[in-house]
């Protein structure tokens, strides 16, 4: 057979076709915020060590003895259990008997089939945990399981004030002041771990109100421009510390837009009128949001399983249907290591 169907690596070397429009292809800004790493269990604990201000020195005066100090420690544990990301599609009868084939071409057809099958699952999967941290960021996620009908929700501590609106809708050109709302949210991380917010992110749509915005606008100079709107780099030097803008139009295609590939029919992660804004990703060394990627386990044999690290994807067989089926799982939590280091802000 020209496919190992029973390979994983196959998903990443025969399926060439574009299942996804251009905007759903777009590299994950959420796994630029926090990176994944593996842990070998599904309950998962955090212990944070702070240590509190400690002032500056004391005298001693002549002969005296010297004045005592200890600095004052905050121990805390979070602990959190991972979700399952798991579904399965069935492979069709008449399906498997075409990988079967003794004709070659009909069993390479079958087996893109089979393959762009198991990379779609593979991409709901990804783009699940992406989801995952884009609610998480704004303060709540909500884990719905269809086979039980139970939810299960995980509220973030986003601090209440990290979640502006403006005063004056960014839509109304001329009398909105987008530098002073960003330079007032860019703040707000300050006074909780310290950083300004340097990094903001916004769609094409947002970063449009920026740039045709009259006082912004009125800023510029007649030099060497033949048009007189803001580039990235303008903005940049009217705002705090060493700001980065990033444009990110990725999100997904729901189920219920069919064959529908325009841009209306994207689910954005970052929606219209929203600006994200963190601190640096990485602050005195930690990040400040990771993914836990944890074990799955997978079939080895009739009666064997094993324990694989990361996401997974596998055929099974049920023995006592014949049938065939795909899956993919993973084992994986958001956690917001500082809460107060993200801005999700409102323009309208």
């Amino acid at each position: 057979m020209p496919f190992n169907v029973w390979d994983q690596k196959a998903l990443t070397e025969v399926v060439n076709r574009d299942i996804q429009v251009a905007r759903e292809q777009q590299p994950s800004l959420a796994r630029m915020i926090a990176p994944m790493f593996d842990v070998q269990d599904r309950q998962i604990k955090l212990d944070t060590v702070e240590i509190h201000s400690f002032g500056k020195g004391q005298f001693k005066a002549p002969d005296g003895t010297p004045g005592l100090y200890t600095p004052t420690l905050q121990v805390t544990e979070d602990s959190v259990e991972l979700a399952l990301l798991e579904e399965m599609t069935v492979v069709p009868e008449s399906l498997w008997h075409r990988l079967n084939s003794s004709d070659m071409h009909i069993r390479r057809a079958a087996g893109v089939d089979m393959l762009t099958r198991a990379k779609i699952l593979q991409l709901r999967n990804e783009r699940l945990t992406d989801w995952m941290f884009w609610q998480a960021v704004q303060g709540s996620l909500t884990l719905e399981y269809p086979d039980t009908k139970d939810t299960v929700v995980f509220t973030y501590p986003i601090p209440a004030q990290n979640k502006p609106t403006t005063s004056v809708s960014w839509a109304d050109l001329a009398n909105a002041n987008p530098i002073s709302d960003l330079r007032a949210w860019q703040e707000l991380p300050g006074e909780s771990v310290g950083a300004y917010g340097t990094q903001i992110h916004m769609n094409s749509k947002t970063w449009a109100l920026i740039q045709f915005n009259q006082n912004i606008r009125a800023l510029l100079g007649q030099y060497n421009r033949d048009v007189l709107l803001p580039e990235m780099a303008d903005i940049q030097r009217l705002l705090l510390g060493n700001t980065s803008f990033y444009i990110y139009d990725g999100g997904y295609r729901d189920t219920t837009q069919h064959l529908n590939r325009g841009f209306s029919s994207m689910t954005k992660y970052i929606p219209d009128g929203v600006v994200f804004i963190t601190t640096p990703y990485v602050l005195e060394g930690d990040p400040i949001a990771d993914i836990a990627d944890g074990l799955v386990a997978v079939s080895t044999g009739y009666n064997e399983l094993a324990l694989q690290q990361g996401s997974q994807s596998e055929v099974m067989v049920d023995h006592r249907s014949k049938a065939h089926y795909w899956r993919q799982a993973s084992a994986r939590m958001v956690r917001v290591r500082r809460p107060g280091a993200f801005v999700w802000a409102s323009v309208f």
